[in-house]
C-alpha cells in the first residue's frame, strides 16, 4: 500500500524508540465526512494509544481516508513515517516479536530472507520445521524449497529427515532464529 505521509503525520503521535503510536489530540475536520463525525472522534480519542493486536500476533490499526476503511500493519505505518518512506518495502521483526514496533527492531527485507526468519508454525506436531510424519504409513517427510526446486527425503528415520531439512537450511543460510518458538 502506498501511504499518503501527510495525512499519517496529522492522524497519530509516534515514539520510535518504543514503537508506539497515539491519535494526535486534535485532527483536521477534512479528515472527517461530516462536522458530527469529527466532533464524535475528538469526544473518545485524542491522545489514546492505536490499534489492536490482530489474530496473526501484529499490532494493526484501522483508518478512514475519504470514507473508505484501511486495515493497515502498525510496523510499516512506523517504518514508512520514520523513513519518509511512503511505499515501505517488507519489513520484519529483527527479533521475532511482532508487537515490538521500536524502529531498532524493523528492517527491510525481501521475500526470501523473510522465510528463512520465520519461527514455527503453531501447527507444527514433528517439532522440526520442514518435518513431518506421514499419516498413511510410518514415515517421515523432510522438505525444502531452495529457490528453484523443492527438495524433499522420505525415510523411517526421523532424526535422518531432521538432518537433511537442517543441512539444506544451513546450505541455504536460513536464520538462526528460524523455526524456534
Amino acid at each position: 500500500m502506498i501511504f499518503d505521509l501527510n495525512f499519517i503525520n496529522e492522524c497519530f503521535d509516534f515514539n520510535f524508540l518504543t514503537g508506539e503510536m497515539h491519535w494526535k489530540e486534535t485532527r483536521p475536520i477534512e479528515h472527517f465526512q461530516t462536522w458530527r463525525g469529527w466532533i464524535n472522534w475528538h469526544n473518545k480519542n485524542p491522545g489514546k494509544p492505536v490499534g489492536h493486536v490482530d489474530a496473526n500476533n501484529y499490532k494493526g490499526l484501522k483508518l478512514t481516508l475519504f470514507g473508505k476503511e484501511f486495515n493497515l500493519k502498525q510496523h510499516r505505518v512506523i517504518y514508512a513515517v520514520y523513513h519518509n518512506d511512503s511505499e515501505p518495502p517488507l519489513i520484519d521483526h529483527f527479533d521475532g516479536n511482532t508487537v515490538n514496533n521500536s524502529i531498532s527492531n524493523l528492517r527491510p527485507v525481501n521475500h526470501e530472507f523473510n522465510s528463512k526468519n520465520r519461527v514455527k508454525s503453531i501447527k507444527n506436531k514433528s517439532g522440526i520445521t520442514g518435518v513431518c510424519r506421514r499419516s498413511d504409513r510410518e514415515l517421515w517427510v523432510a522438505a525444502i524449497f531452495d529457490g528453484t526446486q523443492n527438495r524433499t527425503k522420505t525415510t523411517g528415520d526421523f532424526f535422518e529427515a531432521c538432518c537433511f531439512r537442517k543441512s539444506w537450511e544451513l546450505r541455504l543460510q536460513y536464520t538462526e532464529r528460524h523455526g524456534k518458538n
